[in-house]
């Protein structure tokens, strides 16, 4: 398939349970929002994706909201009809550990961050910053941003993606941008010692209910370009949204929360008007 903007060869596929894993040609060449926008993609920049799968982690903000749509599906299947992660490679699946959509055009794990792309002059250019090539703190920092290891940048960054459907039908699209962790000083309580505590990145999520005629795979590479160059700052990427209703959230519990994430997930699919019950507080 040639859409508007992306290249993509072969077939999209759901495996249900049971099923074996189809073979799929890799994800969508890279493209800036503008070019999928006006569509024609660039040639010599990097592929959507990375070569080694990454799972999701066993903890943290993205696991919490997977499980919490999980269960949510479960306990109100009058509701939800299902979810599934998405990649490139796997399409919608509904089984085993979610693995996560490496951002556009970075370079696979273990290879060099720098791509090449042909210049004007006709020689080989960078065709994104090297952070070694700017003393500016800012311009490092966002050079570095879509890389999880900001030292090396062999590493890409990732995002979950699900989806959502309800039992009218409807679909609903969650991100999560993967976090780096970083230490943080908390007080032990022991003899005021302090001590080392990872903690996450903060990141609002992103919701859309897409109205679209557009394949999945061009809006969904166009959403993924503008996390990429907003740097996860969910508010801005708005603008690179499919027609449809789409907001942003943010982290919440609740002391009514079954699971971690209820009440996240919960407020999240509220935004575009798949309502569920809310947590409620045990009684005294």
């Amino acid at each position: 398939y040639k859409g508007k903007g992306v290249r993509y060869v072969g077939e999209r596929v759901e495996r249900k349970e049971g099923q074996q894993k189809k073979t799929h040609t890799p994800p969508p060449e890279e493209v800036s929002p503008a070019d999928a926008e006006g569509g024609g993609a660039q040639k010599g920049v990097g592929q959507a994706g990375i070569r080694s799968p990454i799972r999701l982690e066993s903890a943290g903000a993205l696991r919490d909201v997977w499980n919490a749509l999980v269960w949510l599906r479960e306990a109100h299947s009058n509701i939800l009809r299902a979810v599934h992660w998405f990649t490139f490679d796997d399409g919608y699946v509904n089984e085993g550990d979610p693995v996560l959509q490496a951002l556009p055009g970075l370079k696979a794990a273990g290879e060099a961050p720098s791509e090449l792309a042909p210049g004007d002059d006709g020689q080989e250019q960078r065709a994104k910053p090297n952070p070694a090539d700017s003393n500016d703190e800012r311009a490092q920092a966002s050079a570095r941003w879509p890389y999880l290891d900001p030292k090396e940048c062999t590493r890409a960054r990732c995002v979950l993606i699900c989806r959502v459907t309800a039992a009218d039908g409807r679909t609903a699209f969650l991100f999560e941008v993967e976090r780096r962790r970083r230490g943080a000083s908390v007080s032990s309580g022991v003899n005021g010692e302090s001590e080392q505590e990872e903690k996450e990145e903060s990141f609002r999520g992103l919701v859309i209910s897409p109205s679209t005629t557009e394949p999945d795979d061009v809006w969904l590479l166009k959403v993924l370009l503008g996390i990429r160059q907003e740097e996860g700052k969910m508010l801005r990427a708005v603008r690179f949204c499919p027609p449809g209703i789409k907001d942003v959230y943010q982290r919440s519990s609740s002391s009514g929360d079954k699971v971690g994430g209820h009440s996240t997930a919960v407020n999240a699919l509220d935004k575009v008007n798949i309502s569920l019950p809310k947590p409620m507080p045990p009684s005294e």
